[in-house]
């Protein structure tokens, strides 16, 4: 049996899609946790 033939756009997308979605999860935990930037004008208002 030959194996169907792999749609490469939608295999892309979910790979692009899984990606993007990793990258603004650990943005947001690194900026929440200051890694990235630790002096923040916003935060030093208090």
């Amino acid at each position: 049996m030959a194996p169907k033939p792999v749609d490469w756009g939608s295999v892309v997308r979910a790979i692009l899609r899984h990606l993007l979605f990793w990258a603004v999860v650990v943005t947001y935990f690194a900026w929440g946790f200051g890694i990235f930037h630790p002096n923040i004008p916003i935060f030093e208002t208090s």
